[in-house]
């Protein structure tokens, strides 16, 4: 099963990070909610280990993200602003000068021909600048 690990930061009114593993092409850029105690549809997903699956019949029919304590129906999909997301992951291609997402529909379409069908595990960890020092550089 491939394996993709998201990056994050948080900022007082969003959540930042990037989506990135060896199976990918590119990495991706990643925009949530900010971080308020993991409440329904107003807060990031908390970081830990998630099973992502094909979704095939929610709202947007991307990817939902299982697993996570004390919510349902979480999905990646295309957005471009923290409002867009009722707790879900956006996605997006880099992030403009104010975190807020660039070319989120061609970046779902791009992941969604590198991943495919197959389910994969997601690991959400933050930012830890001695590992990850080189990161953000171009985002």
């Amino acid at each position: 099963m491939k394996h993709l690990t998201m990056i994050r930061s948080y900022l007082p009114d969003r959540t930042v990070s990037i989506l990135t593993g060896k199976s990918l092409s590119r990495d991706y850029s990643v925009l949530e909610r900010p971080w308020l105690n993991n409440m329904r549809n107003e807060s990031c997903i908390p970081p830990g280990r998630y099973l992502v699956t094909r979704n095939t019949t929610g709202r947007y029919r991307f990817y939902g993200v299982e697993g996570v304590t004390g919510r349902s129906d979480i999905e990646m999909h295309n957005g471009t602003y923290p409002t867009h997301s009722d707790g879900c992951l956006l996605v997006g291609r880099a992030f403009d000068n104010e975190y807020n997402l660039i070319d989120s529909s061609l970046a779902c379409s791009s992941l969604l021909a590198e991943m495919g069908n197959e389910s994969f595990i997601l690991d959400i960890r933050s930012y830890c600048p001695f590992v990850d020092k080189d990161l953000w550089k171009g985002y």
